[in-house]
């Protein structure tokens, strides 16, 4: 009886040794996840997982789904400043170019300035080219919206809001001097570099 209770007791013994090793390195496992995590709460996307022979398979699927979600992360991210950029090159272009010397773009941004020109007489400045783009736009995003889906629209729309944001932060500043040519230059070159 006594010779059961001791092998009782090795056993129990060896068995919180083995969980003891085990979970130390499963939990060393998460911890280094958990600092990944930390850093790419913290906008750091360079960081990576990167496995280690003895890491479980659950651990390594996990990793290498942060580190997938690390490169999304940072292509949509990467887009939506392209986005940001893009659309204020745009604003300046319409904004400081054509509008100032009268010249009419092409779809809905050549018809805010026609628009903007024609209520002169009825609006001191103009029905604002922002207030036009936004109104104009907004029966077009509603259609594409219930035709094709909000993936779809996502990123035009955000694309179409920061054109009118920055339609209307950005001064109406003469930048071509009043020249025709150097307004179609100019303006064509920062509509080009906007959308590009």
């Amino acid at each position: 009886n006594r010779f059961l209770t001791y092998v009782g007791i090795i056993v129990i013994l060896f068995g919180l040794v083995v969980v003891s090793v085990v979970a130390r390195h499963m939990t060393k496992s998460i911890y280094r996840l958990s600092d990944l995590s930390e850093k790419m709460s913290g906008l750091d996307f360079d960081v990576k997982y990167e496995a280690e022979k003895r890491d479980p398979e659950e651990i390594r699927v996990l990793g290498n789904s942060m580190n997938n979600m690390s490169k999304k992360v940072r292509q949509v991210a990467g887009n939506y400043v392209l986005i940001l950029v893009g659309t204020a090159v745009m604003a300046l272009a319409i904004q400081c170019i054509y509008d100032r010397v009268g010249l009419v773009t092409g779809g809905f941004t050549g018809l805010t300035i026609v628009i903007r020109s024609l209520t002169k007489s009825v609006i001191e400045g103009g029905i604002p080219l922002w207030f036009t783009n936004i109104v104009l736009n907004i029966p077009v995003f509603l259609y594409s919206y219930i035709k094709f889906g909000r993936k779809f629209v996502g990123r035009t729309l955000i694309a179409t809001l920061m054109l009118s944001v920055w339609l209307y932060i950005i001064p109406g500043v003469d930048l071509s001097g009043d020249d025709y040519l150097l307004a179609a230059l100019f303006g064509g070159v920062f509509t080009g570099v906007g959308m590009g």
